[in-house]
């Protein structure tokens, strides 16, 4: 079992949610249920539901119809997963510039923990 947590800017901006929200109803649902699946799995989930991208940074994968979803995601503590970014994944390889986006928030959420702004 984990803990799976949305990141929230200091401004209270919630990306991932603000982008599933905008989705079809099936189509949140698809993405809801493999969160449901990494908060059951943990670290344990693997090929074809998760997959390491680079470093910490990990992936959910699901497809529903033709459009691929990906939402990225690291581990800030063993059972704590942080939902950093999520997309339509146009191409076979995850655009550098999605990656940043993920980057960049997991440094400003394992920043914010470290400075005790975050508890988690």
């Amino acid at each position: 079992m984990a803990r799976v947590y949305y990141y929230t800017d200091e401004s209270g901006k919630n990306p991932v949610k603000e982008f599933i929200d905008g989705l079809e109803e099936r189509h949140q649902r698809q993405i809801m249920r493999l969160i449901g699946l990494l908060a059951q799995e943990g670290a344990a989930l693997r090929r074809p539901h998760s997959d390491t991208v680079r470093g910490a940074l990990k992936e959910l994968r699901t497809r529903v119809g033709t459009l691929r979803y990906r939402v990225l995601y690291y581990f800030a503590l063993r059972d704590t997963a942080i939902l950093l970014h999520a997309f339509v994944k146009k191409t076979d390889a995850i655009s550098e510039s999605d990656i940043t986006i993920a980057g960049r928030r997991m440094a400003d959420y394992q920043s914010r923990i470290r400075s005790g702004r975050i508890k988690l």
